[in-house]
């Protein structure tokens, strides 16, 4: 049974604009079928952000990186893996039409809305700060 979980990723900022200061917030929502309670997600997390120094205060890509470095991993996994049906290396060509292929699934964008769905257990808010590549975190569990 896979444990699922979403990753909303914050930013807030603030500027002046016609004299006044201005708060707002960017949000989005990475919704993880595998491995998303703490001990799995968290070293993730912490590896992926390693790896996206001096990217990791520039929002539009940050939800973006976070998913091609997920699924990359994932596919270097299974690709190496020798117990499971993908004991193949992955053919981008050959793939087409098959809906369950690795690198087809595991990760989606989800509507920002702070909430957790269905069958799913954790929902990690992650603070961007707009300068520097300092990252907050926090998790929550699902309530019952």
């Amino acid at each position: 049974m896979s444990t699922r979980s979403q990753v909303l990723f914050v930013e807030r900022h603030e500027y002046v604009e016609e004299g006044k200061k201005v708060t707002g917030t960017s949000e989005a929502q990475i919704y993880r079928h595998s491995d998303g309670y703490p001990t799995g997600i968290l070293p993730d997390l912490k590896e992926f952000f390693d790896w996206n120094i001096g990217r990791n205060s520039d929002f539009p890509y940050l939800a973006a990186n976070w998913i091609f470095y997920e699924k990359r991993k994932m596919e270097k996994i299974y690709d190496m893996a020798k117990d499971t049906s993908y004991h193949k290396k992955h053919d981008y060509k050959g793939a087409k039409g098959d809906t369950s292929d690795i690198v087809k699934v595991g990760y989606g964008v989800e509507k920002a809305d702070h909430m957790i769905h269905g069958d799913e257990n954790w929902l990690y808010r992650i603070t961007v700060k707009p300068r520097g590549d300092d990252v907050v975190g926090r998790y929550q569990e699902q309530p019952e």
